[in-house]
């Protein structure tokens, strides 16, 4: 992977689909032309090993794409990350008093119920 993949230009990302769009049309069209039952064999085995370069060619333009959207993602996510950590910490620290004021509460039950048995005796 390229340091500066995050940063990759749009033109050169359109250019990469453009370029992975003209693979697979050659690739449909080796296809097309191999299938032809009036090829010659020795040409379906140039049509064949150009269309296995081809599909080579496709996967490695779909890794190197792939692994720039990844990365770009990542870095997108980086703030999103912070954010909903800042988030939990604030709902925890919110959530603090309302913690404490049910503990009173069980506590204030249990008293109740504790003199309620002492004044029946």
């Amino acid at each position: 992977m390229e340091k500066g993949a995050i940063n990759r230009p749009a033109r050169q990302t359109q250019s990469e689909q453009q370029t992975l769009t003209d693979i697979r049309d050659a690739i449909a069209e080796c296809d097309t032309l191999r299938l032809d039952p009036s090829l010659p064999e020795a040409d379906r085995r140039d049509m064949d090993a150009a269309a296995l370069t081809l599909r080579n060619l496709e996967r490695e333009l779909i890794d190197a794409t792939s692994e720039t959207l990844l990365d770009r993602l990542e870095a997108a996510s980086k703030p999103l990350e912070d954010l909903a950590r800042d988030i939990r910490t604030r709902v925890t620290a919110m959530n603090a008093p309302a913690r404490t004021l049910e503990h009173f509460k069980r506590l204030a039950s249990l008293t109740t119920r504790i003199l309620r048995e002492v004044g029946r005796w």
